[in-house]
């Protein structure tokens, strides 16, 4: 018997869902198979792309399981360089992401942009501190 790995969703639109495991790994999909996921009433071909993905496990030695908690590890692993960096070289922005959690300014706003210093040094910075896999 095979086994879905833990998934969380969040809506995107109109019969839009994101779903994540929590190594990372992600899709998208519809209300309908988020109602066959939960009913327990997945079709062959959402089994068949479940798996392609690595997100559906059928044994304990399953490659799929596997993955998964090697994904899981890289991810709760505190590097020992800098390997994950979020930018944000402008506060200028009209969009309202659910997910940022920048304070934004009006597009057409002065002063909310880096400066070629700023630039500069967060370049060097990176160069510094950075690791292979940023």
């Amino acid at each position: 018997m095979s086994e879905v790995l833990p998934l969380r969703c969040r809506r995107l639109g109109e019969n839009q869902l994101l779903f994540a495991d929590e190594a990372g790994r992600f899709f998208r999909s519809d209300d309908a198979f988020a109602v066959r996921l939960l009913d327990n009433d997945l079709s062959s071909e959402d089994r068949a792309f479940l798996s392609s993905r690595g997100l559906l496990v059928s044994s304990e030695s399953d490659l799929n399981e596997m993955a998964f908690l090697h994904s899981l590890a890289r991810r709760i692993d505190r590097p020992g360089h800098l390997s994950y960096v979020i930018l944000v070289p402008s506060l200028r922005c009209d969009l309202s992401c659910s997910y940022c959690q920048v304070s934004r300014a009006s597009e057409t706003a002065i002063g909310y942009d880096w400066s070629e210093a700023t630039l500069a040094a967060t370049l060097s910075y990176l160069d510094r501190e950075g690791g292979d896999s940023i």
